[in-house]
């Protein structure tokens, strides 16, 4: 019988600046910004999938997707292969916006987010999200994302203080079997949770490969790799600017295709 290969899956967070940029600059292709041109070379050098998790707006209030053209409709159509769009949040802060009763204000940001992106990318650049802004939704909220195609949910399950941090609120003897990189199966919503193998931004360049290799006897690692990376880092103006970071996403993309891992989506029938 044979199996599946094993696949790995490429998340970036916080995604607002290039639209932004483009925005403000309407060069001739999405790929004259250097963040998707990034990416674009790595789907062309490695086949890579990747998924953009955008916010609405910027924190600064200096730009909203409603202001995003769309002239690159046709583009982001032709590109819908190997890039797509996914909702993670309204913006940046604060980080815990839909703490507690928020339902309202989570369906609303949503809806709102793939209105605009149906509006200036159409159908085939949407995916359900598969991380939340800080792995933090509404109570309740299960049923929703499970409503809106969510069927997979990868948090990083951080111990702080005694409790499980980043995990969607799941309980707390599910959060520790996936933060031993298990996957676990919400039996009333269907939603599957992982734990996400590494955030790229966070790992030098030459220590990636080892924290890669950390997780190979987890029960999860033989079957895939999950990667997220933050959009930030890659702008020269953030105080936190890593020049290094496209070194990063490279080393990681590399690991994963020196070790058999075949690029994939969360929440698609190939993914």
């Amino acid at each position: 019988m044979s199996h599946p290969p094993p696949v790995y899956r490429l998340a970036v967070d916080d995604v607002i600046y290039s639209f932004r940029d483009l925005a403000r600059r309407r060069p001739a292709s999405l790929f004259d910004c250097h963040f998707l041109s990034l990416f674009r070379g790595l789907h062309e050098q490695f086949g890579t999938c990747v998924t953009f998790n955008i916010f609405f707006q910027t924190h600064e209030g200096d730009f909203s997707l409603r202001d995003f053209p769309a002239d690159y409709r046709e583009e982001w159509k032709a590109n819908a292969t190997w890039l797509r769009l996914a909702f993670h949040a309204l913006q940046e802060f604060p980080p815990d916006r839909y703490a507690g009763d928020r339902l309202g204000d989570f369906r609303r940001d949503f809806e709102a987010t793939h209105a605009e992106v149906l509006r200036f990318a159409g159908p085939e650049a949407w995916i359900p999200p598969a991380v939340i802004h800080f792995c933090r939704i509404p109570d309740n909220a299960l049923s929703a994302l499970s409503a809106y195609g969510v069927r997979h949910l990868a948090g990083l399950n951080l111990r702080h203080e005694g409790a499980w941090t980043a995990h969607y609120g799941v309980p707390d003897a599910l959060a520790a079997r996936v933060a031993k990189n298990e996957e676990v199966v919400d039996e009333k919503s269907g939603i599957l949770f992982s734990l996400i193998d590494l955030v790229i931004n966070n790992c030098p360049p030459t220590e990636v490969a080892a924290r890669l290799d950390s997780r190979a006897n987890t029960p999860a690692r033989p079957h895939k790799v999950d990667l997220l990376t933050h959009e930030q880092y890659s702008w020269p103006f953030y105080k936190n600017h890593l020049p290094d970071h496209p070194e990063r996403i490279l080393n990681a993309i590399r690991w994963c295709r020196e070790h058999g891992y075949q690029p994939a989506f969360y929440n698609s029938p190939v993914g």
